[in-house]
């Protein structure tokens, strides 16, 4: 009994050190889960400026004086539109290539905020359980101890009766009771094969 008491006490130091360390897990995992929203906020703010930038250069372009019906042979004009339009052009690009990539790290980030979601849920769900196991290893050692000490309490009584017996009968309960119960237990044989030749 004392050492299922003891297997009970060493599974409730597991548990307890199994539910800190998912503790710890689900602390860590709210912080990544903080730090990738602020980083999907910052990227957002991002996207938003070079939308507003691209916006902005697609303006100039379109603000550009159109060609007069005569310029088609002015080489000098023909090729300032070109500039300008090629400018603009690479502008756009620029400004749409920084825009897809900033759309990817949030959806990067959106997809790092949603596994580290899940694994908090998770998380959280794992030391729900724990502790549960938790109360029960409890309760299950308090049942324990309340039978260890009514044992106790039952072994004693029996002690006590046995030795008022013993006082009765002239006799005393030694202290190394193992030898003593050995001879009892052979003068009990001895008279039990006695009674039994004197019944045939």
């Amino acid at each position: 009994t004392q050492l299922a008491l003891q297997g009970k006490q060493a599974e409730l130091e597991a548990l307890e050190v199994k539910g800190q360390s998912l503790t710890t897990s689900l602390e860590r995992c709210k912080a990544m889960l903080a730090e990738r929203q602020a980083q999907q906020a910052k990227t957002e703010q991002l996207l938003q400026t070079w939308q507003a930038s691209w916006a902005s250069a697609r303006q100039a372009v379109a603000t550009q004086p159109p060609l007069a019906a005569d310029d088609w042979h002015n080489p000098a004009s023909l090729l300032a539109g070109q500039q300008a339009a090629a400018h603009a052009l690479a502008q756009l690009a620029d400004q749409l290539q920084a825009a897809e990539a900033g759309e990817q790290r949030v959806q990067q980030a959106q997809s790092l905020t949603s596994q580290c979601a899940q694994a908090c849920q998770a998380a959280q769900h794992q030391l729900a359980l724990l502790q549960q196991a938790a109360h029960t290893a409890q309760a299950s050692e308090a049942a324990l101890v309340q039978d260890i000490s009514q044992l106790q309490a039952e072994a004693a009584l029996l002690l006590a009766k046995l030795q008022a017996s013993l006082e009765e009968a002239g006799d005393t309960l030694p202290t190394d009771v193992l030898p003593w119960l050995a001879e009892r237990e052979a003068q009990w044989q001895q008279w039990r094969s006695t009674q039994t030749q004197l019944q045939t």
